[in-house]
């Protein structure tokens, strides 16, 4: 075959699969895209006359082979080692049997669409025919009415049925018999239906018959409560006895049929016979007795046939609940009669449920009955042994504990011991099992809340109890492991400390003051009840967030441990009255950074300086403002420096720094941050060093000069926060540290900023110029020591970290904001200083001065022009652009007081030499723009002069 017809046979193969393509999309088929390579299997090929069998087949195979594309049907095959096609893998290689000659190319107009046939979605058949789909089955909702729903109306409609026959029968005469033969014509119709229904059970099966022997059952209940209630033709007893008879009926009909309605409709008459005959049953255990055997009967249809009866487990369990509850409420029942009782359904209903789960049956069903069936049994028993022996608290703790044994073995005898708390819940035993541990836990806690039933300060053994249980568990689990244990420790634990705070702690027993400490100018000590508490509290919390298992959530750990310290912080309120409050915290922040090692899961050292902060906070807002501002405040009361005010200051700083530098020595993500804690810690030392500033000006400083205190506290507390910042300036230049430098730059900003307003501006504005020496006093000694610091603060730094331009351009951003802040207050602290002077010198000589308004805005005037051109010259000189705004701004701004204040009141002369200096002065600036322009572009000429 040579090339041309070579082409021409694999277009007329084409032309057919696309034909075939489309029958197959009409029929549904679904197409997918088959991108997998051909995978080589060893059957052999189909021959061509099974390909059309082989396409319309079945098409129902679970997991198909790989299909070829087009691209894989002309390949070249290789000679040495041929690809045997799959039975489904393409139509066009089962065309023929051996390889195909080698093909030309199939151009892109010629190749399949995507979607195609040789995309069909593989898992066709070559040997079956494709099987006939069953018929569907005659079931779901109509199945259930059809057959249930119609069976039930059908009883129920027929009973009522022949009762009203019967009445109507009665109103017109028709029936003139006796009584007697009125209850055995019904108690026959009754037995006739239930024969029939035997029969339809024989012929037809339980579908048919349940209707029947539904309605029997319920004539023969009906019959045998009309004996006693409508007609008096016996006792209470004996209708006890004939409703009875109808249940053992009712009874060996279910365990005939298997019937799951009749079992039901059973036990509700059976259960309902002593509602409807109270009093019936002649000794105490009849009635008891009664209701045993009908929860025996539903455990046993439930044991003997699961698949059918196992809901007359829980329709036996519930009626026998109420029913029985009911019997013990009344006053003439034992209490141990009723135990007994109660502990042999608890033994009746524990067999069968273990009977279930050994046999592998109903697990979440089995979990459910028992958890129940026990919450029942304790609960009534509780009830019956409070109401026979009251406040017998140790009594009813033994019951629970009784119980709980109970629970516990059958726990680990279903489970296989701790291996059911250690693997779970995987099956029905352990399923059970682990139903059974819970309740026994359960058993336990409320045993030790029994036992401490006392309203007062006994009441506390409970969280006491359970905080101990909650820590057991954990440990249990750890060992074990379990988590189901150690969640339940956990939630444990949450009750107790919730009891602890809501009911515990606002007992007035467990708040009585036992003991006190006073200590003058320091605080108290304060001992109650609620402190020990308290601390056991905080401790079983710190305990089990470092016992809990390694593969817990990592967020637990660390919740617990915050839990704890905020005990520990509530602690110190309880026992503490002023500063020890504060040292107990910092004391707690060192205890947990000392354990570090130890809790780095639960994150300890994190919390230790957060207690480190809350320290220092409470420090400042109660111990120093608080109490710097309370009533009874004396600077005399305490020395300065040496006081518990200062010392408890240090101790935090000392605990701050202590606290980073074991943090950098052990991990290395902290060495960036290590120097910002410090800088915080020499910011507090200054803020506690302020507070004793404050002392010692109330004591010695403010009446020795002269000064009005509160005038004189500003400006000293402005000195020592402006020498702290040069030497945080000082220190980080030497050890090349960026956050010192920083850090001093914003305290000297702030330092400015306190003395612009609060230690000038605000004093003279309502105080007036105090009357001292001029230059030679406090506020001048302080501006000028703030304007020295500013200036080589903010100078160029000679350290290759911080080396810069003129401008600071090779700075970071933050840097460069803070230098030019510096300046900028240097600039304006220099202003005020001149101006501040001038102004003193002119109020202390007023009284020799013709005009003192006149002379003082004169002097304001030129040191301000003055002052304007010195900012230009260093603007000039270092290239600092905001220094030469700031210059032309000030000659602006006195020109305008110039002209609008200085002319106002001025004479003649005044304003001539006035205008005359203002005019030199702005004289002088254009001629040094003009020489100088060039200098600042850079040397290109200027545009304009």
């Amino acid at each position: 075959m040579n090339e041309q017809d070579s082409s021409t046979e694999l277009r007329d193969i084409r032309r057919r699969l696309n034909r075939l393509e489309e029958a197959v999309t009409r029929a549904g088929i679904p197409l997918i895209e088959a991108a997998q390579p051909t995978v080589p299997v060893t059957p052999e090929p189909p021959s061509k006359k099974d390909v059309l069998g082989r396409i319309v087949g079945d098409l129902s195979r679970p997991s198909p082979p790989p299909i070829l594309s087009a691209a894989e049907v002309v390949e070249e095959k290789q000679p040495a080692a041929p690809t045997v096609p799959t039975p489904a893998a393409s139509i066009a290689d089962a065309v023929h049997d051996s390889a195909l000659p080698v093909l030309p190319e199939i151009t892109a107009s010629e190749r399949p669409v995507a979607g195609g046939l040789f995309e069909l979605r593989s898992g066709l058949k070559t040997d079956e025919r494709p099987a006939k789909e069953p018929p569907r089955s005659f079931g779901g909702l109509e199945l259930a009415i059809g057959t249930r729903w119609v069976a039930w109306a059908g009883a129920i409609l027929l009973v009522l049925a022949v009762g009203f026959f019967v009445k109507f029968a009665y109103d017109q005469g028709w029936l003139n018999i006796t009584p007697v033969w009125r209850c055995v014509l019904a108690a026959a119709f009754g037995l006739g239906l239930i024969g029939a229904g035997e029969v339809t059970l024989r012929k037809l099966g339980r579908v048919a018959s349940v209707g029947l022997f539904a309605a029997g059952l319920g004539i023969l209940y009906l019959t045998a409560f009309a004996t006693y209630q409508y007609f008096h033709l016996t006792t209470q007893a004996g209708a006890f006895g004939l409703l009875t008879v109808v249940t053992a009926i009712g009874v060996a009909i279910t365990w005939r049929s298997h019937m799951l309605t009749v079992g039901v409709l059973t036990l509700v008459g059976g259960y309902l016979a002593p509602f409807l005959l109270p009093g019936a049953s002649t000794f105490a255990a009849g009635l008891p007795l009664y209701a045993s055997s009908l929860l025996v009967l539903a455990l046993m249809g439930s044991a003997l046939s699961p698949e059918r009866l196992r809901p007359l487990r829980y329709v036996g369990l519930g009626l026998h609940v109420l029913i029985t509850t009911l019997w013990l409420q009344t006053p003439d029942v034992r209490l141990g009669l009723s135990l007994t009782f109660l502990a042999a359904w608890w033994c009746a209903i524990a067999t069968e449920l273990v009977l279930a789960a050994r046999r592998g049956q109903s697990a979440d069903g089995n979990a459910i009955a028992s958890f129940v069936s026990t919450l029942w049994l304790t609960g009534t028993g509780i009830w019956q042994v409070n109401n026979a022996v009251p406040d017998a608290g140790e009594w009813l703790a033994l019951f629970c504990v009784c119980i709980a044994a109970a629970t516990l073995t059958l726990a680990a005898w279903v489970g296989g011991g701790w291996a059911g708390l250690r693997d779970g819940p995987r099956d029905a035993g352990r399923k059970l099992a682990a139903s059974l541990w819970l309740q026994g836990g359960i058993l336990l806690v409320t045993a030790a809340g029994l036992y401490f039933h006392g309203r007062g300060i006994e009441s506390v053994g409970r969280t006491v109890s359970w905080l101990v249980m909650a820590v057991g568990c954990i440990e249990l689990a750890r060992r074990l492991p379990s988590r189901g244990v150690e969640v339940f420790g956990l939630i444990l634990g949450t009750l107790a400390l919730l009891r602890l705070w809501s009911i515990d702690i606002r007992l007035p027993e467990m708040a009585l003051v036992r003991a006190t400490c006073d200590y003058p100018m320091i605080g108290e000590l304060v001992f109650s009840y609620n402190v020990p508490l308290v601390l056991l509290a905080m401790l079983a919390v710190f305990v089990g967030a470092m016992r809990l298992r390694k593969d817990v959530s990592p967020a637990l750990p660390p919740i617990l441990s915050i839990i704890g310290s905020l005990g520990w912080l509530w602690l110190c309120v309880i026992a503490g009255r002023g500063m020890p409050v504060t040292i107990g915290w910092w004391l707690g922040g060192m205890l947990l950074g000392g354990l570090r090692d130890l809790g780095r899961r639960e994150r300890f050292f994190e919390i230790a300086v957060a207690a480190m902060v809350l320290a220092a906070v409470r420090w400042f807002g109660v111990d120093a403002v608080a109490g710097r501002f309370s009533p009874g405040w004396n600077a005399a009361d305490l020395w300065p420096v040496l006081n518990v005010q200062m010392l408890t200051a240090l101790l935090i700083t000392g605990g701050a720094i202590w606290l980073s530098r074991v943090e950098e020595r052990t991990s290395e993500g902290a060495k960036k941050s290590a120097p910002a804690l410090i800088a915080a810690a020499v910011c507090f030392v200054l803020l506690a060093l302020s507070f004793e500033v404050d002392r010692v000006v109330s004591q010695f400083v403010a009446a020795r000069a002269g000064w009005p205190e509160e005038w004189a506290r500003v400006l000293w507390i402005t000195l020592l926060w402006a020498a702290g910042s040069l030497g945080l300036v000082v220190a980080g230049r030497r050890s090349q540290c960026a956050s010192y430098v920083s850090c001093g730059r914003v305290l000297l900003c702030v330092a400015a900023i306190g003395w612009l307003t609060l230690g000038t501006l605000l004093p003279r504005a309502l105080l007036g110029a105090a009357h001292c020496s001029v230059v030679f006093n406090l506020q001048f000694a302080v501006g000028a020591a703030l304007l020295g610091i500013l200036a080589w603060t903010n100078r160029p730094p000679a350290s290759p970290a911080e080396t810069d331009g003129p401008d600071g351009a090779s700075q970071p951003q933050p840097e460069r904001q803070l230098r030019a802040a510096g300046w900028i207050l240097a600039a304006l602290v220099g202003l005020w200083l001149g101006s501040l002077e001038l102004d003193r010198a002119v109020g202390l000589n007023a009284a020799r001065l013709e005009s003192p308004f006149v002379v003082r805005q004169t002097a304001f005037s030129v040191f301000w022009a003055l002052y304007a051109i010195g900012l230009v010259a260093i603007g000039f000189a270092r290239r600092v652009a905001w220094s030469r705004y700031a210059g032309l701004a000030l000659l602006g701004l006195t020109l305008l007081k110039v002209v609008t204040v200085d002319m106002s009141q001025a004479q003649y002369l005044y304003r001539v030499l006035s205008l005359l200096a203002l005019g030199i002065v702005l004289i002088v600036t254009s001629l040094a723009y003009a020489r100088l322009s060039k200098r600042l572009l850079g040397g290109r000429t200027p545009v304009s002069s």
